[in-house]
Order: C-alpha cells, then sequence, then structure tokens
C-alpha cells in the first residue's frame, strides 16, 4: 500500500526527458534509429526519469505527472507548485512533489507577444557572452512564428540582461527564494522530496544555509564509485558522474549530455526506493540498480 496516489515532478530538461525529443523534426530520425527497436513508447515522457518511475508505482496506484520543462528551473517550478496547491481537487495527504532545483542561468520573463512565459538561458560564468545564452518558449517545439518573434525581442531582453544582472545579487535571489518556497510547503505540511539540492554559490557569498532539512528530506543515490565531494547532491550529479548520458549510451552518435535511458532507468530506481526510505510506499522491497546498457542500436 502506498500514502500518496499523485506525484509531481518539476526541474530542468534532466527531469523533463531532455534529447528524447522524439517527435521534434530536428531529432526523430536520429531517436528513432537508435531506440525504435526497443519496447518503449518513443516519447519524452517515457523516456524520463518520471515516465519509467510512472511504470515502477503503477501497481501501487500512483500516477506521475511530469512539470519539468528543458531551459526553466525553479522560478516554474515555484509557479506550477503554487497553483496546484491552490487548485480546488488538491489533496495534500495524497499528493507527492519531487523537486530538483536548478542554478542561476535561467531567467524566466513573463513575454507579452507569446501572453506567456519564455526562458532566457545564460552561462553561470560568462553570464554577458551571447554566444552562451539563448531564449526560447519551448526547446525544440517551437513554432515558425513564435521563434521570429522572439528573435525580434532577443536584443532588447538581452540588453535588459545586461543592465540589471549581478552575479552575487542572483546567487543572493536564489538562495533566498529557495529557503523561502522550502519553509512554504514546510509551513503546509506538504509532502515533498529533493531529487536535486538547491543551488550551491560559486562566489564568496554564502547564506549559511542549514541543510540538515533538506537532507532529510533527500533522495539518495546509491552507487558504488566515490564522488569528489564525497557525496552526491541528486540525479544531475549521479549519472554525470556514472557516466550515463546519452553520448556515452550511443557510442557518440548522438552527442548529448543529458541522462541517456538507462541512467533516466536508474534515477527512476532510485526514487523508487527513496519511496520505501521515506515511508511513501511501505509494501514494497527496493529495486537493485541495472546494469544492462544494451539500449541503443548504433550499428
Amino acid at each position: 500500500m502506498s500514502k500518496i496516489k499523485k506525484i509531481y515532478t518539476f526541474g530542468t530538461s534532466f527531469t523533463a526527458g531532455g534529447g528524447y525529443e522524439f517527435d521534434s523534426p530536428a531529432k526523430k530520425a536520429t531517436l528513432h534509429k537508435l531506440y525504435g527497436h526497443l519496447n518503449e513508447t518513443p516519447t519524452r515522457y517515457n523516456f524520463s526519469w518520471p515516465g519509467q518511475l510512472n511504470k515502477l508505482v503503477k501497481s501501487h496506484d500512483i500516477k506521475v505527472d511530469n512539470y519539468a520543462e528543458s531551459g526553466y528551473g525553479n522560478e516554474k517550478m515555484y509557479r506550477n507548485v503554487y497553483d496546484i496547491i491552490q487548485s480546488k481537487n488538491f489533496k495534500k495527504e495524497e499528493t507527492l512533489f519531487i523537486l530538483e532545483f536548478s542554478g542561476v542561468g535561467r531567467q524566466e520573463i513573463y513575454f507579452n507577444p507569446l501572453q506567456d512565459y519564455v526562458i532566457f538561458n545564460f552561462k553561470d560564468s560568462e553570464p554577458f557572452n551571447t554566444k552562451y545564452s539563448s531564449i526560447a518558449h519551448k526547446y525544440f517545439y517551437d513554432k515558425d512564428d513564435n521563434q521570429s518573434i522572439i528573435d525580434e525581442n532577443r536584443k532588447v531582453i538581452e540588453d535588459y540582461h545586461k543592465l540589471v544582472y549581478d552575479q552575487v545579487n542572483r546567487e543572493k535571489y536564489c538562495q533566498r527564494n529557495n529557503n523561502f518556497f522550502i519553509r512554504y510547503l514546510e509551513s503546509l505540511g506538504i509532502n515533498y522530496l529533493i531529487g536535486q539540492h538547491p543551488y550551491f554559490p560559486v562566489t564568496k557569498y554564502n547564506d549559511n544555509t542549514d541543510f540538515s532539512l533538506l537532507d532529510k528530506k533527500s533522495v539518495e543515490f546509491i552507487t558504488e564509485n566515490k564522488y569528489p565531494h564525497g557525496t552526491c547532491m541528486g540525479l544531475a550529479s549521479y549519472y554525470s558522474f556514472e557516466g550515463l548520458d546519452i553520448t556515452s549510451e550511443t557510442n557518440g552518435e548522438m552527442v548529448d549530455g543529458h541522462a541517456g535511458l538507462l541512467g533516466n532507468k536508474n534515477i527512476a530506481i532510485n526514487m523508487f526506493n527513496g519511496l520505501i526510505t521515506h515511508g511513501y510506499i511501505n509494501d514494497s522491497k527496493k529495486i537493485p540498480l541495472s546494469k544492462d546498457i544494451k539500449f541503443c542500436r548504433t550499428e
């Protein structure tokens, strides 16, 4: 039996199933060539770890909805979580949120021409280098008309970014909002787990956040490898250090740094075992990680 009936997942492309845009013209042919022979539904959701987790919890009468989106980060997570909690049909006792926190290089902007949010991504270490920045409404899925509108306004957004951005201030903003967000969930008694720890600052700024609460809410990623800092702080660190990315899985035929299918399957297994550890599923045994890497066809 389980205490929950619904799991909502939030985060970046690492949770969205980045790399597996099977219905994108830019990737469709390559992905179907590499993975089309498998007994797997060829969708980004199914190849993401939330989609794989959905298979594992199905027998427990739990459904996983994935709100993660490529390029986006904490701000979208705050919005989505708040809207779900405020909805009339929200059942706190039956709901679990799994959170993947992002870094500072993701600025969400409400964009009136599209009447929706767009995401401005930039490199943390080179925030004003436009070579490493991008703007999108939906990466890989933006229609030509929408992309044209975004491109027409790109310089305005970049100029605004140069005018207002300061790295230390942005880190304070990021950590402050993460603390408020966690305390908001705690104050309402919301069920949540952390799949990727909140951002650690790279500058001298540090707000001396007490991470003991976050540690108690975190999913532990089991591995035999030794991590550089002695511990694995989440799903992105886990698959990266384990070499479970798409590039490795396809022997370099598809160059993509997101988690491969094996990586997402093992992230899902870690998440499932975390549900048992934290008492959300109480009638099941933990699942061993998979070592089968024969997921793609590269010949």
